[in-house]
């Protein structure tokens, strides 16, 4: 993996963050692109062990044009195709897993 796809992957996870409650133990995005409407479910894990979710009306614009990039990086490295869903896993302690598929 690339230094600068390291860099787009960092980015994401930040954002993703962003719209979670400090110090979560998880946080989960799952989604579609090249849907008519985009579609994304953000879930969290607290601290607590509550779990939360990111009201739909949350803003993704950021976060989608994030996985756009992620995307068309990964088809001009050869990396695989144009993938539609995805998920993407934070964890606490910076692990961070992206999913694809058609």
């Amino acid at each position: 993996m690339s230094e600068a796809m390291d860099d787009k992957y960092l980015h994401l996870g930040r954002l993703i963050a962003a719209q979670c409650t400090p110090g979560f133990l998880e946080a989960r995005l799952e989604g579609a692109l090249d849907t008519d409407r985009p579609r994304f479910r953000l879930s969290w894990t607290a601290q607590d062990h509550s779990r939360h979710e990111a009201p739909e009306a949350a803003e993704m614009a950021e976060i989608q044009a994030a996985l756009e990039d992620i995307r068309e990086a990964m088809v001009r490295q050869n990396e695989g195709g144009r993938w539609r869903t995805f998920v993407v896993t934070l964890r606490k302690g910076g692990h961070f897993l992206l999913e694809v598929d058609d």
